[in-house]
């Protein structure tokens, strides 16, 4: 079984995703679709914990 790595958001990457989130609601005015955007980055961000144990090609 593959052990992966936790990752941990800085409090500064946090705000970055707030303010993203943010900037698309504004330019967009659905709150849905920022969020989603914004939920899709933080588990992109997540899957970094697995990549030390990717294998290499």
């Amino acid at each position: 079984m593959i052990q992966r790595l936790a990752v941990i958001l800085s409090e500064e990457a946090i705000a970055d995703l707030g303010s993203i989130a943010s900037y698309i609601f504004n330019q967009s005015g659905s709150q849905q679709v920022a969020i989603k955007f914004v939920d899709r980055i933080e588990l992109r961000c997540q899957s970094i914990g697995n990549a030390p144990r990717w294998p290499v090609p």
